[in-house]
């Protein structure tokens, strides 16, 4: 048994230095990337703002939080760090300005596009993410009455701008009254401030206060008082539904759906691209803004005398895709061109009828199929070397958020040279015999400046010359040495952009 036990040690012994020897093979921790940026702003500082790191859901369509943020230094700067490689925006929260996605925007970003993008790889380090905080929000105090001893007040103010709400809550007074501070977007906003129904005040009169028309703008502190009547239970609906085709130029409805049986309440509209106000009525033409943050929103508030006000807010899931570009335009008349085809004359655009009609038009002029660089107006001039080609155009018709299209005219016949003159002014009418003649010699075309050469004949001797780039040349002849009239002809040789043209005059030699 001593040599068995003797021979297992051994055996064991050596199995653990065959196994120390041998390097387990573990897969390395894939390296892990860096952000880096700034926050600017333009107004009062911001106070404590937070950096979030955002991740696209392609499953439910958001932007998601992606497990990393930063409060910012007092000067702006942040860094995220140990992000793992992926594609990632940014958004930064701040006491009194709109939260501001990467790109400045200061909506939520109803699709993946509205927002900048970005992507980090396996150990990379991104740096100059930077955001701007552009839309301050100003302190806004309340102060209430009239809402009964000791009573849970809620508040909700609601941006017409922009179809974004935010709520505090307080805690009445034995007198009924208390003061509270909120912070509201730049815009029209409507500011309510009720007692939440409940078991015990169902269907009974409620203290109630509104303001329909806050209106904020720049950075001074507001104060808003807000004084209750007694009203009867909230106009209740879960939303208001939008109909029709969600694509620009098309025209959707507001459908609120209330409960107030026995009411007939007034009904206010405000329509929103998500920045900016874009209607008021219970149709909306969708214009081409709305394509940013990717649906039309609506607000409708119901009143009713002795209710509180209701109100219904639209919401993206109206909607299966996101807002299209409207419908392509299109010719129903076909563009064309018109003018003398004929170097230094002037060709003009005849658009023609689109569907939908284009706000605008882009040109293009074609010299045999082939764009003329620098020649984008709705006229052309035919230039020389225009001359034995033919001319068309391209039209586009443009209307924001349209799909466009780009129309090719029927191409003109091929342009013809143009029509020279020949101008002679003697520098001299009258010679002394023995000297030299001089005439000036200027070629003239209609809407071009001729080029090319010239010759001239004194008598019988012929001299030649070359036009200068103004279409001139001041020519001299041989001494001339018999007395007499002298006949002067000159001839214009032409180009192949210009025709051939001649003149005569004379001079007297004495």
């Amino acid at each position: 048994m001593g040599r068995l036990a003797t021979k297992f040690t051994i055996a064991v012994t050596a199995i653990t230095l065959m196994l120390s020897a041998v390097a387990i093979a573990t897969p390395a921790a894939a390296a892990t990337g860096k952000i880096t940026g700034t926050v600017n702003w333009t107004g009062p500082a911001p106070g404590t703002t937070y950096v979030e790191l955002q991740e696209w859901d392609p499953i439910y369509g958001f932007w998601n939080y992606a497990g990393a943020y930063e409060q910012m230094t007092p000067s702006g700067g942040f860094t995220l760090e140990d992000i793992p490689a992926g594609e990632y925006s940014l958004v930064v929260y701040s006491e009194s300005y709109a939260d501001t996605w990467l790109g400045n925007r200061t909506f939520y970003p109803e699709r993946k596009a509205a927002v900048t993008s970005f992507t980090v790889a396996n150990g990379q380090t991104v740096t100059g993410k930077n955001i701007a905080l552009t839309e301050y929000m100003p302190q806004v105090t309340i102060n209430l009455s009239n809402f009964g001893s000791n009573a849970s007040v809620q508040l909700r103010a609601t941006n017409l701008n922009k179809g974004s709400q935010s709520s505090a809550s307080v805690t009445s007074s034995a007198t009924g009254s208390a003061t509270t501070t909120m912070r509201l977007r730049p815009g029209r906003n409507w500011v309510t401030a009720h007692i939440p129904p409940s078991p015990n005040n169902g269907g009974t009169l409620r203290p109630y206060a509104e303001n329909i028309n806050v209106q904020v703008s720049g950075t001074a502190p507001i104060t808003l008082n807000l004084s209750a009547s007694a009203v009867r239970q909230e106009i209740t609906g879960p939303w208001t539904e939008i109909r029709g085709a969600n694509k620009v130029g098309s025209v959707v409805e507001a459908w609120p759906d209330y409960n107030a049986p026995g009411l007939s309440p007034s009904l206010s509209y405000f329509w929103s691209d998500g920045t900016q106000l874009i209607g008021t009525a219970k149709k909306l033409t969708i214009p081409a803004s709305v394509l940013a943050f990717g649906y039309p929103m609506v607000t409708v508030i119901a009143r009713a005398s002795g209710q509180v006000t209701g109100i219904y807010q639209s919401n993206r899931w109206d909607f299966v895709a996101e807002t299209l570009h409207g419908d392509v335009l299109s010719p129903t008349t076909v563009p064309t061109v018109a003018g003398q085809t004929r170097v230094g004359g002037t060709l003009r655009a005849a658009v023609g009828s689109w569907t939908p009609t284009p706000t605008s038009y882009r040109y293009q002029w074609l010299r045999a199929g082939a764009p003329i660089a620098g020649a984008t107006n709705a006229t052309y001039k035919l230039r020389p070397a225009d001359a034995g080609k033919r001319i068309a155009l391209r039209v586009t018709g443009v209307r924001a958020g349209h799909g466009t299209r780009a129309i090719t005219t029927a191409a003109t016949a091929k342009v013809a040279k143009a029509k020279a003159k020949v101008v002679i002014k003697p520098v001299k009418r009258v010679v002394k015999r023995g000297k030299r003649a001089a005439i000036k010699v200027r070629v003239n075309a209609k809407g071009a400046t001729p080029t090319g050469r010239i010759k001239v004949k004194f008598g019988k001797r012929t001299v030649k010359a070359k036009l200068n780039k103004k279409g001139r040349v001041t020519v001299r002849s041989a001494k001339l040495n018999s007395s007499g009239r002298v006949k002067i002809r000159v001839n214009y040789t032409g180009t192949k952009a210009f025709a051939k043209a001649a003149k005569k005059a004379q001079i007297t030699v004495r």
